[in-house]
């Protein structure tokens, strides 16, 4: 084979191999598209994520304590932990016992669900937990009939809500960066 034979036609009206044929710039182009989407998106979920839990750590402490109760009242569903008295509630009643735990209760929300015909009522009894190295909550849960009021079951969780140092650390400056971000206290007013 002499060198002569591998040389381009100079005559020919192909397209120089140098620049690529259409096709070739078509699927090119095509990838760059689907990378930049994929590029795209992944920002979309990454800004998504942070602008979450920012808003998580801004929330005040007993709303932050509902999503907790909330999410551990759907685990003990799923896992069958809850009598079946849990879904014939006519009442809810919480009890506190002390200022924080006050303040908590205008934020909270209970996940179980009453009925006017039920025959059970429930006695939320919340707890703070209000030591330098634990910030949480203790939430006791009693279950009994509304006829007699004999008890029928009880249940107390405990949920962290202390927040790590890069978490206050947030909380404390990027608040400061963003104008309409509300400013929440630490810990509460005594």
């Amino acid at each position: 084979m002499s060198f002569l034979s591998e040389t381009p036609d100079i005559k020919s009206n192909d397209p120089p191999a140098m620049g690529g044929s259409k096709p070739c710039r078509r699927r090119h182009r095509l990838q760059t598209l689907l990378l930049a989407s994929i590029f795209i998106a992944t920002c979309g979920v990454i800004v998504a994520t942070a602008k979450n839990y920012y808003l998580f750590l801004i929330m005040p402490e007993g709303k932050r304590l509902s999503l907790f109760w909330e999410r551990d009242y759907k685990m003990l569903q799923e896992k069958n932990l809850l009598p079946p008295e849990a879904q014939n509630l006519k009442s809810f009643s919480i009890i506190t016992t002390s200022e924080l735990t006050q303040i908590w209760k205008k934020n909270l929300q209970i996940p179980f669900t009453t009925k006017k015909n039920g025959k059970y009522k429930m006695e939320v009894l919340l707890m703070g937990l209000e030591e330098p190295e634990l910030r949480g909550a203790v939430i006791q849960m009693n279950i009994a009939t509304i006829k007699d009021d004999n008890h029928v079951w009880e249940l107390g969780r405990t949920y962290s809500l202390k927040l790590t140092p890069i978490e206050i650390w947030i909380r404390q400056n990027i608040s400061e960066l963003l104008p309409n971000t509300l400013k929440l206290p630490l810990k509460s007013k005594k």
